[in-house]
């Protein structure tokens, strides 16, 4: 606390005053001008707030002072006039409270702010800046680029006319989400500009001060265009690819170098009868005996390892318990990038394994009537060779059977 005649000049001080001038007492500054202790910068707007009071007005000032030793301190004083019983205004009263270290980190706050702005001016990202309400008050050249609007413009929520009206109404949705639950933001969404679309990859964090305290939002936007062209361009090269493959009447699949499914078409899934889900991810070894599992994947790894091509015929009980016999080969795929690929194509050979069963059973069914017929009997084909003969045919020419199918009866019976 200070007290000041009409010049300015000291009549009291407090200890904690004495202490702000580095000074020992009053006497060594007693009818000195406080003006000669102001900083330079400060002097007319302190002989404003002397005469403001002088006149009757209580008024506040911040300012600096510089002690008697040197030191420079920011003060904040609250005065107010002196009066004697009869209302004359003979004194100033100031109440003065130190605030050097609030105004150092203000100063640290702002120097922080304009590196801050300096440095996000020319990154090559889109940068922007709210208050604790989510309420823009800042972005950078890069966001200005991306969103085709003005500084002015993107102050508030200005912002958010530059987002795709399909877009629009989900982000202002999780934006003001994010803001009331002081959560992060993270978005990916699209800005239209003149016809031109922008797709941006979006997340904004929670600034603190020294208190952790919030006190805005910090984000950053990264635009993702040529990465969303690149999915949608895979996108439809995979659905062009399964739609070839999904044509193929044959079962066909990739793996990769551990023998797990990458691929399959609808024929595939059809033939084991199982599903996407099912499949892929899967090697095929898992649902096999140990024994029968080392043989699946060591042929996988032949093919894959050295390149060579393998066909091999296997038999299976389906989910539905049928036994389904398969002809499947085994080639390997080298992509650009030497990334090796198994490929599989898989012929159902259920109905030839079942023909051939029949075929073979007939047989045996014939040559058993055959044999089981008291005379010799024999058939010849269009050029006289045997190919049907009887036990008894047999025992009659005294020949084996071995010796006689394929020959005509004049190489192997006497006239």
């Amino acid at each position: 606390m200070k007290q000041l005649n009409r010049k300015g000049e000291f009549i009291y001080l407090n200890t904690a005053c004495l202490e702000m001038l580095e000074v020992e007492s009053i006497e060594m500054v007693k009818g000195k001008s406080i003006l000669s202790f102001i900083g330079p910068k400060h002097q007319e707007a302190f002989k404003k707030l002397i005469a403001d009071v002088l006149n009757g007005n209580e008024t506040h000032l911040v300012f600096q002072l510089k002690g008697l030793k040197g030191t420079v301190r920011w003060l904040k004083i609250h005065a107010v006039p002196f009066k004697e019983v009869d209302g004359n205004i003979v004194s100033f009263l100031g109440v003065t409270r130190d605030i050097t270290n609030r105004k150092e980190v203000e100063n640290q706050v702002t120097k922080n702010e304009k590196l801050f702005r300096h440095l996000s001016s020319n990154a090559p990202v889109a940068i922007f800046q709210t208050d604790t309400e989510g309420v823009c008050n800042y972005v950078n050249e890069e966001w200005i680029k991306y969103a085709g609007l003005s500084f002015n413009e993107a102050m508030g929520y200005g912002w958010s006319k530059a987002i795709h009206p399909e877009d629009k109404e989900r982000v202002l949705r999780e934006w003001k989400g994010s803001v009331r639950d002081e959560i992060e933001f993270v978005s990916e969404h699209r800005f239209l500009t003149d016809n031109k679309i922008t797709w941006l990859s979006v997340k904004a964090v929670g600034t603190f001060d020294a208190q952790n305290n919030l006190y805005g939002y910090i984000g950053m936007a990264l635009d993702i265009t040529e990465q969303k062209k690149a999915e949608k361009l895979l996108k439809e090269n995979r659905e062009y690819l399964d739609n070839i493959i999904n044509n193929i009447g044959d079962p066909v699949f990739v793996k990769d170098e551990q023998s797990h499914f990458l691929l399959a078409n609808n024929a595939f899934y059809k033939l084991f009868k199982r599903s996407k889900e099912e499949i892929l991810g899967k090697t095929f070894a898992e649902d096999v005996p140990r024994e029968e599992r080392e043989r699946y994947l060591n042929i996988d790894q032949q093919v894959i390892s050295k390149g060579v091509e393998h066909v091999h015929e296997d038999s299976f009980i389906d989910k539905g318990g049928e036994t389904r016999f398969i002809s499947t080969k085994k080639t390997r795929f080298i992509d650009e990038s030497g990334k090796k690929y198994l490929i599989g194509v898989i012929r159902d050979i259920t109905n030839q394994k079942t023909a051939e069963k029949l075929l073979s059973d007939s047989k045996n069914h014939l040559d058993n009537i055959i044999s089981n017929i008291g005379d010799p009997l024999f058939v010849k084909d269009k050029d006289s060779r045997l190919v049907i003969v009887n036990d008894a045919f047999c025992e009659i020419f005294n020949l084996d059977r071995k010796d006689v199918i394929g020959k005509t009866l004049a190489e192997n019976v006497s006239p």
